[in-house]
């Protein structure tokens, strides 16, 4: 799937320091990480009306404690012609930290009205998350908690380069749903969709 890094771990970036300030952070109850998936699970992903190859979870620990962090998991996904292998935290202030075998980073937001700025070195900024409220995506007749977030990349001249509407889940480890926007000045909304996507199918192994 082309987007495939994209949903699984949405803009990863490996520039430090990372800076994020948070107002009035909600502390809903978030699931575990990766809590809701299990070994040869399938997650089959519809993009533009197009149903893409599945992708497998080949191995999955969830609940488990790393290096003082204690809800964390660690899991292996198949797609296609590649794979990838990450384990996952929550902090107690609400942030997604990933760890892909390279050290750990703060990914994301997981918490309603947070905001998470990602700059590079030099300061400039790269990549800002904000997220909104909680809302159910209903799949296969299954009830998701999904979080809506709001993810924008920057050019680096400080211009906006796309950003990415989705709803995110922390169980599920991955977006439930988004759409991919880059500005559009003769639309009404200052945006154009050029993909769209939604997971359309979970199979669960037997």
């Amino acid at each position: 799937m082309t987007h495939a890094f994209f949903i699984l771990g949405v803009f990863v970036f490996t520039m430090n320091p990372i800076s994020f300030a948070a107002d009035k952070i909600l502390q809903r109850e978030v699931a575990g990480p990766a809590s809701g998936l299990s070994k040869g699970m399938k997650l089959i992903y519809s993009s533009n009306g197009e149903e893409q190859s599945p992708w497998e979870i080949k191995n999955i620990e969830s609940d488990i404690s790393l290096e003082g962090w204690k809800n964390c998991a660690r899991l292996e996904i198949s797609y296609g012609d590649g794979a990838e292998s990450r384990s996952e935290c929550i902090t107690e202030d609400g942030f997604l930290m990933v760890n892909y075998g390279g050290g750990w980073r703060q990914s994301r937001p997981v918490y309603e009205k947070m905001i998470l700025e990602k700059k590079n070195p030099s300061g400039s900024l790269v990549a800002k998350y904000t997220t909104s409220e909680f809302s159910n995506v209903l799949i296969g007749g299954v009830s998701y908690s999904a979080l809506q977030t709001e993810v924008i990349n920057y050019n680096p001249d400080g211009s906006i380069k796309n950003r990415l509407l989705e709803k995110y889940s922390v169980g599920m480890a991955t977006a439930l749903e988004g759409a991919f926007q880059i500005p559009d000045n003769h639309n009404d909304s200052g945006w154009q969709t050029v993909n769209a996507f939604h997971l359309s199918r979970v199979e669960v192994a037997k």
